[in-house]
């Protein structure tokens, strides 16, 4: 079963069907058992008015021809009296018994009460009250005096019967209306749901770029995500695209260069000019290289990435530069937590932080100043990080930080050294939706200040 409509109303309709059930259960016994009581109450009214109607004369118990009760009187009435003193010993029976007989119901004690069910000769059930009976006037007999009123069970079943009939008639029309009303309050709940299949489908078809912004609170992170992954897909093949064609413009003049400086053109020498060559061809790998740079950044999006540690990144690359630049003697300072956990591409974090700690190394006069610490949002909660370095060099010329950082920025326009690398990390930087900031540092040099 695919449909979550189906599954729920499934789910509702069984416990519906239980709970009815189990509720028409004890509603009936309880009616049941309400009824019998109400049989018993009737016939212990009936056995008193017996005991009221009974006479004591000359040492003997007699009843009177006409009784309070009529029904007593009329034969096929259903009510049925009588007075036994044993087992075999009947002393009175109402005109209403006549051809019908009660089972034997006399008692032991004086007191001693009975409501019970039996079968009357004639094969009827009938409800048969009995109590023992002792007079003050009489003598004592043992077993006492058991005066003994039934009445027939058919009424009785009637009764119950046609409750149960209601019964269950009411709750399954209260079953059908409140499956009705559950049916339209999930196709309401999950309507959001439909709405998500909807626009996704728009987008496939290309009729729409994101999902709404508006959705529930339990659907928001989905949503939200949604369009995160659609905006990173995009970006990503803009990028792709952008970088071919950034590609095939900046290889154009290398490749130009490269074929003046063969033999036989126009242009060149009888021999090759190797130092010529090797200088084109290394610039055109320092293209390729920044490109696919470019192209292979995660950015911002986090779907699928695992938390990196940014101060394990940070002191194996300085590790690793501290032996490059051996000769130096750069005496490095690094303030960082013991670590600092973010959701992140490893391979971004290692070209951002690489690119802007080798500047800081090449360019420094002796000393680096490494500061790295969380980025907390209004509420003080863990929002990124902030990540900068200082150098005692020349620092970069505030003329060149504009062209530096500028969008769309070719290789052989940015400044020797710093271009490649901080356009690198600019283009991170702006994929993750942070920011670049370069400044002069309190050490007389350069600062990079990245924020995320």
């Amino acid at each position: 079963m695919r449909s979550l409509s189906a599954r729920l109303l499934l789910v509702v309709s069984v416990l519906l069907i239980i709970f009815f059930g189990l509720t028409i259960i004890v509603l009936e016994v309880g009616f049941e058992r309400s009824a019998e009581k109400a049989v018993e109450d009737r016939l212990e009214a009936r056995v008193i008015m017996l005991l009221s109607a009974a006479q004591t004369e000359e040492g003997a118990l007699t009843m009177p021809r006409d009784l309070p009760e009529p029904r007593f009187a009329t034969p096929g009435s259903g009510v049925l009296g009588q007075i036994v003193t044993g087992p075999d010993e009947l002393l009175w029976r109402s005109e209403s018994s006549v051809g019908v007989f009660i089972p034997d119901q006399s008692l032991s004690a004086p007191g001693e009460r009975r409501f019970t069910q039996v079968e009357a000769s004639d094969g009827e059930r009938v409800f048969a009250l009995s109590m023992g009976v002792a007079f003050d006037d009489l003598p004592q007999r043992d077993p006492p005096y058991t005066f003994t009123v039934s009445e027939r069970t058919a009424p009785y079943d009637a009764q119950v019967s046609r409750f149960r009939r209601q019964l269950f008639s009411y709750f399954t029309a209260l079953a059908v209306l409140m499956l009705a009303a559950e049916a339209a309050a999930l196709r309401w709940v999950l309507s959001p749901l439909r709405q998500v299949a909807d626009e996704i489908q728009d987008i496939e078809k290309g009729d729409r770029r994101t999902l709404s912004p508006e959705y529930p609170t339990e659907l928001a992170g989905l949503t939200r995500n949604t369009n995160r992954l659609l905006d990173a897909e995009r970006k990503r093949r803009a990028r792709y695209r952008n970088t071919l064609g950034n590609l095939a413009h900046s290889l154009k003049t290398p490749l130009a260069v490269l074929r003046n400086a063969l033999p036989g053109s126009a242009s060149s020498d009888a021999e090759i000019d190797v130092p010529l060559m090797q200088e084109q061809i290394d610039r055109m790998n320092d293209i390729v290289g920044y490109q696919l740079q470019r192209a292979g950044a995660s950015g911002s999006m986090t779907l699928g990435q695992d938390k990196i540690d940014l101060v394990r990144i940070v002191t194996d690359i300085t590790g690793a530069l501290g032996k490059v630049y051996a000769g130096k003697d750069v005496s490095l300072r690094l303030n960082m937590p013991e670590s600092l956990r973010v959701l992140g591409d490893r391979g971004d974090a290692m070209e951002m932080f690489g690119n802007v700690l080798d500047n800081a190394f090449k360019w420094c006069s002796g000393q680096v100043v490494v500061d790295l610490a969380e980025a907390p949002n209004q509420d003080g909660a863990r929002l990124g990080f902030v990540f900068q370095v200082d150098d005692d060099g020349p620092g970069i010329d505030p003329a060149h930080r504009a062209t530096v950082l500028s969008r769309g920025a070719r290789v052989d326009e940015s400044v020797a050294g710093q271009g490649i690398g901080l356009a690198v990390v600019r283009e991170l930087v702006e994929l993750s939706g942070g920011e670049l900031m370069l400044a002069d540092a309190d050490i007389g040099g350069a600062r990079v200040r990245i924020t995320l």
